[in-house]
């Protein structure tokens, strides 16, 4: 790509898991730098021309307060 421009894309973020390594606690709730990871990826992946993520319903509650307007389907 010569013009510079970052090539569309699409986004697929894996947020789902038995959580075994951390005692039953999502990863996706996990808070880093004062909000849930799942938060964050979603930050990491602005621009992204369609969003899905993979996990449990229950994520859904993370999502309140943002502007995600993607897919949330079961792993």
């Amino acid at each position: 790509m010569s013009s510079g421009a970052m090539p569309a894309f699409d986004a697929v973020i894996l947020a789902g898991g038995r959580s075994s390594r951390l005692g039953g606690e999502p990863k996706a709730s996990l808070v880093i730098g004062e909000e849930p990871l799942l938060v964050r990826a979603l930050r990491a992946s602005q621009g992204a021309a369609r969003t899905a993520v993979a996990g449990p319903s229950s994520l859904r509650g993370l999502l309140a307060g943002t502007d995600f307007s993607g897919l949330i389907v079961r792993e």
